[in-house]
């Protein structure tokens, strides 16, 4: 069992299907390259989001700062800060696609008060080379 958090995370995305690992071999990659693990033969680019505490403050939505969870009922999505930052999108354009393409509701539905809507901070690990 990996001795710090990190390692357990790397551990978890080098487990194949029904949680089997792939071995040895693949958990020393992942430990010794964080940016890329070996899984079925592949390489995977990852990143590792740490997420804030989740707050009920709509109000305060400041685009590529913010992640946003929006829920309505059974229906919900989310976005991590960073989609804003990498699409170019303002407030209202992230708002608008989280609810009408991620989440399927009303792309208005935000504005509307049609749905409830949480918002956090993540800290990014990994990424781009």
């Amino acid at each position: 069992m990996p001795s710090n958090s990190s390692q357990f995370a790397f551990l978890s995305l080098a487990q194949g299907p029904m949680g089997s690992p792939h071995g040895e071999k693949e958990y020393q990659q992942c430990n010794t390259n964080h940016k890329q693990i070996s899984y079925y033969g592949c390489r995977i680019k990852h990143n590792l989001s740490c997420l804030s505490h989740i707050k009920n403050d709509p109000e305060k939505i400041i685009a590529g700062k913010h992640g946003v969870i929006v829920k309505k009922g059974p229906t919900s999505g989310v976005y991590l800060p960073q989609v804003a930052t990498e699409t170019g999108w303002n407030r209202e354009q992230f708002m608008n696609s989280l609810c009408g393409h991620k989440a399927g509701m009303p792309v208005d539905a935000w504005k509307k008060g049609e749905c409830d809507i949480f918002i956090f901070t993540a800290e990014v690990f990994g990424g781009k080379e």
